[in-house]
């Protein structure tokens, strides 16, 4: 969006000042940062434990390089502190960081409003309007899920554990290229979309069938936000994974158990390198059905009542009362493009 570049440092200043009095910019499960838990982090664990690599593998003993890289991780590790844990943790991150430090704010508002950014994290794009946008969306977050589990298989029959490829990461006081395993690391970019499914989509009560595909750029950029049109706007209190309502608690747990379903049908060796990208097939094509009929006329097939104990106004991010909100940052954001453009219009019905 180069109509906003002129705007990022400002929006990066308001933004920084939001968050440091306690406001999050979260629009998924979060991961960790200073002023945000590690839910992304929690739940990749919890499912690799269930489901472990590939063939029955365990990972080799960290060298002296991996364990420095450990030391300047800017998060902390839940489980093991070996080079494949390690990458599928800094894979699962950079689907919201794409290389930068989380205080990397103007990086940040441009790539996560951008219409590539939004199937990683199974958001809706500005085209993907009415019952055909959840469609198109949920597809999206599909294909883009695997797209990254046949990036970490590679070409050959047989998963390579060992093979590396370049990634950038920001360490606690740089930034630097690192070779990190592409098995683990490519599974983590996959693991976010597929967790952040349960977090940007009202389900179905079995978490099995996809009612509605949420919107994060639309509400926070487009004056002409229209929920029967546009989909529901994204519900930040849906992006914390330690909460006591009941409903956070199975969403939860199935995200847990869909990633350590993805995980066990990529570990099975059986049918060589289409085998495992059938079974990946298959087990997201069990998470991101979409069941016909749902809109905003019916509250979303009844979801606004299922979620009873979370907000039903449309809000872009989380935000400590009182305080600005990174969503009331980016409408600002947004009618200054408006601006810009003098008075142009999407020309959307």
């Amino acid at each position: 969006m180069p109509s906003l570049r002129r705007y990022l440092p400002l929006a990066a200043s308001t933004l920084l000042a939001a968050l440091l009095l306690g406001t999050t910019a979260a629009r998924a499960y979060t991961i960790e940062t200073p002023v945000t838990e590690g839910c992304h982090e929690r739940l990749t664990a919890a499912a690799l434990a269930r489901a472990g690599w590939p063939d029955g593998a365990l990972p080799p003993a960290p060298t002296a390089g991996q364990k420095v890289l450990v030391d300047n991780l800017p998060f902390h590790l839940p489980t093991a502190r070996d080079a494949w844990t390690v990458a599928m943790l800094a894979g699962v991150r950079d689907n919201d960081l794409h290389g930068a430090a989380a205080t990397d704010l103007p990086e940040h508002v441009e790539v996560d409003l951008a219409p590539t950014s939004q199937p990683e994290h199974c958001l809706r794009t500005s085209d993907q309007d009415f019952a055909a946008g959840d469609v198109q969306a949920a597809q999206a977050c599909h294909d883009s899920i695997l797209e990254q589990v046949a990036l970490a298989l590679g070409d050959a029959e047989a998963v390579d554990l060992a093979a590396t490829e370049p990634v950038q990461l920001a360490l606690k006081y740089q930034r630097a290229v690192v070779p990190l395993p592409r098995y683990a690391y490519r599974l983590g970019r996959a693991l976010h979309a597929l967790q952040d499914s349960f977090t940007h989509i009202y389900r179905s009560p079995d978490m099995r069938q996809v009612w509605s595909v949420f919107n994060y750029v639309d509400p926070a950029l487009a004056p002409d936000y229209n929920p029967a049109r546009d989909g529901r706007a994204h519900v930040s209190a849906f992006d914390h994974c330690t909460d006591d309502d009941a409903s956070g608690q199975v969403r939860v747990a199935a995200a847990t158990q869909a990633s350590a379903d993805l995980l066990t049908a990529l570990a099975d060796g059986s049918g060589g390198r289409q085998g495992r990208l059938a079974r990946a097939d298959a087990v997201l094509q069990g998470y991101l059905q979409v069941a016909p009929g749902c809109s905003v006329g019916n509250n979303w097939c009844g979801a606004l009542e299922s979620y009873a104990t979370s907000p039903t106004r449309s809000e872009g991010c989380a935000a400590a009362p009182g305080v600005l909100s990174a969503g009331a940052l980016l409408a600002g954001l947004g009618l200054l493009r408006q601006r810009q453009r003098r008075g142009g219009h999407r020309g959307r019905p």
